[in-house]
């Protein structure tokens, strides 16, 4: 059993935490990029912008509100549990290992991009 809406998670968090001013934005980076990288066992590859790292962005127009529609989700279900809200912080580009693989919010990443990433044991903050 799961909840759809995953694709909000960072919207959720940029419109309610950032612009509600209940987070920063180092915060906003560092609760959904860099913690879970960390948790995950993929810190330093994942969760950072330097040299080395996959270079793994989401680039997103803070200004522009988008109202959430179930019928636009790429998720698929028939509905989401924030329909209506009004939100910013969608990405409209997201490049992958450096290649763009999302271009005005539509994907355009070839099959097979994806690559398995062996980790450490999931560990704590």
């Amino acid at each position: 059993m799961g909840l759809p809406g995953l694709e909000t998670l960072m919207p959720l968090m940029y419109t309610t935490g950032v612009l509600g001013k209940k987070i920063s934005l180092g915060q906003f980076v560092e609760k959904c990029c860099t913690n879970p990288a960390k948790i995950m066992g993929l810190y330093p590859q994942k969760g950072v912008l330097k040299a080395g790292s996959d270079a793994d962005i989401a680039v997103f127009d803070p200004d522009q509100k988008t109202s959430v529609d179930h019928a636009r989700m790429a998720g698929g279900a028939d509905w989401n549990p924030f329909q209506g809200w009004e939100l910013a912080g969608f990405a409209e580009q997201t490049f992958s290992r450096g290649k763009q693989i999302v271009k005005d919010g539509q994907s355009v990443e070839a099959k097979g991009w994806g690559r398995w990433l062996p980790r450490e044991r999931a560990g704590a903050l």
